[in-house]
């Protein structure tokens, strides 16, 4: 990179972090868009810090669902910093509700740890994982790599195994073990083991040892991301690794919703930055009621992530404590009053939300539509919004408010008991919507059902759908103004056709951009 260069990726990196004081909003309390940063605990653990989550109907396989949520915000396109890389002393679960009492039917957890076998309690030390001389499983049973059987669902072995040469299938050529290999040692490894949970039953560990993919800095870096991207058993696949932050939006519209005005240029605060990110591609009827998508198509999905606890002190307290959660987008951010999010992240469940008055307070009487309506030339929509609850709360059906449409509630589950399903914070995801030809970047509102509030896909532009929601929309006529057109309209570096979709990690010289 030449000297010119250089100074366009300082003043593109240093204009974003200037930008950070801006958008925590009025308060002491941080809120950073889209629950990049939201309570303040998080500040200090970013590697905990759940940023996004997206989950749709996988365009290139419609018979499974991709969930993708992200970690450590602000990952410079540098040489990695200590803390860009997934926790050890904690675990990382994805819940999944196909009833609609709040309660998890299926959950996946994820425990990292180093290279060199710490981290994680419950497994054994291994001194040669990850090793990414492992061609990975081609189909098939042939699970046993990650698995320690064909197919098998016993406790693996804490040792990763590894052929001492071994075809590589990307590059046609042998490959040995990492020892003194570029080709397939990382910089910083870590590998991590998957268990999926269902109530009343034991823990099942699909995988184990699976290698989480390099920076981008590295070289082979194609290479090793291929073999990060791992097959599960019963059909599937996952990642983990680092990827380009897909998050995007239009500067002007998140000033909106935070000081009333859009009192900023059409700037991408996230275009230099990178993120971790955790990726799952499984099949609908894992997730839908009694495994019938047609019957029973809506699935309610969030994230949280549990650090290890430090009481020492109380006997009775949980060896791991909740530090992050991340249901629908906008809502921890952008509905939620910033005394509350704290609470909302470390003590919170979607079973006991209808339990909580004040965050159905701040659903039924959002700040954020009193805050943009002069901004946007316009009058709050007059409350209790019910509407606002059934994108939030409820699920969008005919029977649970003003929006006329059947798309995201459990009532729509036909073997759902309608006496226990309760308003509860997730995202939504009805499985029977068919993919979008052309995804429209508003989804709902822009009359692209397959969208945001339904799941959300890497393309919606979240920030400006809920504007428009806050202000009304669909249920409404919304604000006066017409939503303004705009030069950012996707993510940063553009998606792949694949799993797990997003793009690889950015390190480029850093420049806001004004237009793809």
């Amino acid at each position: 990179m030449n000297q010119a260069s250089k100074r366009i990726a300082v003043v593109g990196v240093g204009g974003s972090m200037l930008a950070a004081g801006f958008l925590a909003g009025p308060g002491t309390s941080p809120g950073l868009a889209s629950n990049h940063v939201d309570a303040p605990t998080q500040i200090l653990d970013p590697q905990m810090d759940v940023t996004d989550l997206y989950a749709f109907t996988s365009p290139d396989r419609p018979d499974t669902v991709t969930v993708i949520w992200n970690y450590v915000p602000f990952e410079l396109p540098v040489a990695p910093l200590p803390w860009y890389r997934f926790a050890t002393q904690g675990f990382y679960d994805l819940h999944f509700d196909s009833t609609g009492d709040g309660k998890p039917e299926l959950t996946y957890r994820w425990w990292y740890r180093n290279g060199d076998g710490s981290g994680d309690p419950k497994a054994k030390p291994s001194s040669v994982y990850p090793d990414f001389g492992k061609p990975l499983p081609q189909g098939g049973d042939n699970l046993s790599a990650y698995t320690g059987g064909a197919g098998s669902w016993e406790q693996p072995p804490g040792v990763y195994p590894y052929t001492p040469e071994a075809t590589d299938p990307y590059a046609g050529r042998v490959t040995k073990p990492c020892a003194g290999n570029v080709r397939c040692k990382t910089l910083f490894p870590q590998a991590y083991r998957l268990e999926a949970i269902r109530p009343g039953q034991r823990p099942k560990v699909l995988l184990e040892n699976a290698p989480v993919g390099p920076y981008g800095i590295e070289p082979k870096f194609a290479e090793k991301w291929k073999r990060a991207i791992v097959p599960l058993p019963g059909g599937g696949q996952t990642f983990s690794g680092q990827v380009k932050d897909p998050f995007f939006f239009d500067f002007r519209a998140i000033a909106l919703t935070r000081v009333g005005m859009p009192v900023a240029p059409p700037f991408d605060f996230f275009t230099p930055f990178n993120v971790h990110s955790i990726a799952i591609q499984v099949p609908k009827a894992e997730l839908a009621l009694g495994g019938d998508v047609q019957r029973n198509p809506v699935v309610g999905i969030w994230a949280t992530s549990s650090r290890r606890s430090l009481n020492l002190l109380d006997k009775a307290a949980k060896p791991y404590r909740q530090v992050s959660r991340q249901g629908l987008s906008m809502f921890g951010d952008s509905l939620m009053p910033h005394l509350l999010r704290g609470a909302y992240h470390n003590a919170s469940s979607p079973q006991t939300d209808h339990k909580w008055p004040a965050m159905i307070k701040a659903v039924h009487h959002p700040y954020a539509s009193k805050l943009l309506a002069p901004g946007l030339l316009s009058l709050p929509p007059k409350e209790p919004r019910i509407d606002l609850e059934q994108v939030f709360l409820t699920g969008i059906a005919k029977s649970t408010g003003p929006i006329k449409m059947d798309l995201t509630s459990h009532v729509l589950n036909r073997d759902a008991d309608r006496t226990k399903i309760v308003p509860a914070e997730m995202t939504r995801l009805n499985m029977m919507t068919p993919v979008t030809p052309k995804p429209n970047q508003y989804g709902l509102i822009g009359g692209d059902p397959q969208g945001w509030p339904n799941g959300r896909r890497l393309t919606d532009n979240v920030t400006v759908a809920f504007i428009r929601m806050a202000m009304g929309e669909p249920a409404g006529r919304g604000t006066l103004l017409p939503t303004w057109l705009s030069p950012i309209t996707g993510p940063a570096k553009r998606i792949t056709d694949s799993f797990p979709y997003e793009a690889t990690p950015d390190v480029r010289r850093a420049v806001n951009r004004t237009r793809r």
